[in-house]
């Protein structure tokens, strides 16, 4: 059985879909599909149950935005693109992988579903284009920097660490975070994130110029 998350809101019911439904046909394990539906309307809901079948199970969680503050401060972050700090007390597993809307499933990832965390928060990424092209690692102090669109996350020791709350105390108090989410997830989970190959979030190859 493979634990995937989605977070969605009713403008981003079209991408989530497509990004499901690319799953449900690559994977050959069995899937428990997990939908933090922010502010999501009966009907909508609807579309996403219709995935439901006997190797896949759908569980919409619908959720209100408890983050408003912050969407005045800055309202080019969407409502539901931070309840990723909130999956450790919604999806109750102990491990998922979390994966944006916006990104579609070519092969099997069984072998990096399997990725060791039991001593980490996440097995993650690099983004190498903020990196290499906006030092986005030194701006935060980081050896690396990774992309918190494709994550798998140990929910357990997220849950035994407080992660949620500390995540959700510096998005709150620092002021200066360029990238949001993505900053706080390298910010509080430091180095306690396993690194993986680059080709499970394909977008991160980076083609150096010679």
């Amino acid at each position: 059985m493979m634990n995937i998350c989605f977070i969605c809101d009713n403008n981003y019911v079209f991408l989530t879909k497509t990004a499901i439904n690319s799953f449900v046909h690559t994977q050959t394990e069995d899937l428990k599909i997990y939908i933090i539906g922010v502010e999501l309307s009966d009907e909508n809901v609807k579309q996403f149950d219709r995935f439901s079948a006997p190797n896949v199970t759908i569980n919409v969680i619908r959720q209100n935005n408890p983050y408003t503050t912050i969407n005045k401060k800055h309202p080019y972050i969407t409502k539901a693109s931070l309840m990723k700090f909130q999956i450790a007390n919604l999806v109750n597993e102990d491990k998922v992988l979390y994966v944006d809307g916006d990104v579609i499933a070519t092969d099997s990832i069984t072998d990096f579903y399997n990725t060791d965390i039991s001593a980490y928060y996440a097995a993650v990424i690099r983004d190498l284009v903020a990196e290499i092209e906006h030092q986005d690692n030194q701006r935060l102090n980081r050896q690396f920097y990774f992309n918190s669109g494709v994550m798998i996350l140990n929910l357990k020791k997220i849950r035994e660490d407080n992660l949620v709350e500390k995540l959700s105390d510096y998005v709150i108090h620092d002021k200066e975070l360029k990238y949001m989410d993505q900053d706080t997830f390298n910010v509080v989970f430091a180095d306690k994130v396993v690194y993986t190959d680059l080709k499970w979030n394909y977008f991160n190859m980076y083609t150096f110029k010679t």
